[in-house]
């Protein structure tokens, strides 16, 4: 005889039968349960790298700005500077020659009690 306990077919039958039935049972749960864990992580994991994307989008939006925002700074800055020197009395003094002008000799100035100019007959100007 053999060291090994001989079990019948009956035996055999029955405790493969049972183990079959929980398997399936509880095969069936932790199968769902794997795919289940499995697609959460893949769904998770999408919305992850979506983030990281779009951080990577924003990232690059806000270093073209601040480039377009000094490029701005450094104009505005020369315009000033531009401005500046044409009020300069030296540059009103050269543009006045550049365009002919002369100075006046006889200033008059017009005083107005009632804020009325004649222009014409039945015309008037209001300021």
């Amino acid at each position: 005889m053999s060291p090994y306990i001989f079990m019948t077919r009956m035996d055999i039958d029955r405790s493969t039968n049972k183990r079959n039935k929980f398997s399936l049972i509880l095969g069936d749960y932790i199968k769902n349960k794997i795919i289940g864990i499995l697609a959460l992580i893949f769904i998770l994991g999408g919305f992850y790298v979506y983030q990281i994307n779009q951080l990577a989008v924003l990232g690059y939006d806000i270093k073209k700005s601040e480039k377009d925002n000094a490029k701005i700074l450094k104009e505005v800055a020369q315009l000033r500077m531009d401005v500046e020197k044409m009020k300069t009395a030296n540059n009103l003094q050269a543009k006045t020659q550049e365009l002919n002008m002369v100075e006046s000799k006889k200033i008059s100035y017009i005083y107005v009690s009632d804020g009325e100019f004649a222009l014409g007959e039945g015309n008037s100007l209001r300021y």
